[in-house]
């Protein structure tokens, strides 16, 4: 009887290092690992037809500026603004009127001389570089706003532009506007 234990006991073990055996060898697994990136957004502002830095003004004047923004290459879809601060009709009301191009361009705000424009479209991404429409192109002196009397007031005065773009996805437009007006004071 003793022998008999022994016996199943053995039989047993067997039993049990077969299905062990059988269990290991029909087993599996995985792994995932997801590495997430960070996009950015790049812009470059330039101005191919301003003549220089000694511009000479007078009644009537028209002067090349077309200031032109660029959105780098693979840069994130994004919103672009432009600021305007037309220094000039600070001083004299009326003495400089820009060629704005409001078929691209869109009035965000104005606030004195002070104006913001949005690409009239979501710049979406792209490996190469995106050159946007010229905001504008030309300033023109008005002959009537600005006399002899009144032109020295804008020795010294500019007509500053500044360019900013925001990341498109996940904000509204209308808040993306709130966020450019905010970045230039504008609020």
């Amino acid at each position: 009887m003793k022998k008999g234990w022994i016996i199943a006991v053995l039989v047993f073990l067997a039993c049990l290092t077969a299905v062990g055996g059988t269990m290991a060898w029909l087993t599996d697994r995985d792994e995932a690992e997801n590495t997430f990136t960070v996009g950015s957004v790049a812009i470059a502002l330039s101005e191919p037809l301003w003549p220089g830095a000694d511009v000479r003004i007078y009644p009537g004047a028209v002067i090349g500026k077309d200031p032109t923004v660029t959105v780098e290459a693979k840069s994130e879809d994004c919103f672009v603004y432009v600021w305007i601060n037309n220094e000039l009709n600070n001083e004299v009301a009326n003495a400089a009127a820009l060629n704005v191009d409001t078929a691209h361009w869109t009035l965000v705000k104005a606030s004195g001389c002070q104006t913001l424009y949005r690409y009239c479209d979501v710049v979406r991404y792209s490996e190469q570089q995106t050159e946007l429409e010229k905001v504008f192109t030309k300033v023109t002196v008005d002959k009537d706003a600005v006399t002899e009397a009144n032109i020295g007031l804008l020795n010294g005065k500019a007509i500053r532009v500044k360019a900013y773009a925001h990341q498109s996805n996940a904000i509204e437009r209308d808040d993306a506007d709130e966020k450019a007006a905010a970045f230039f004071s504008m609020t």
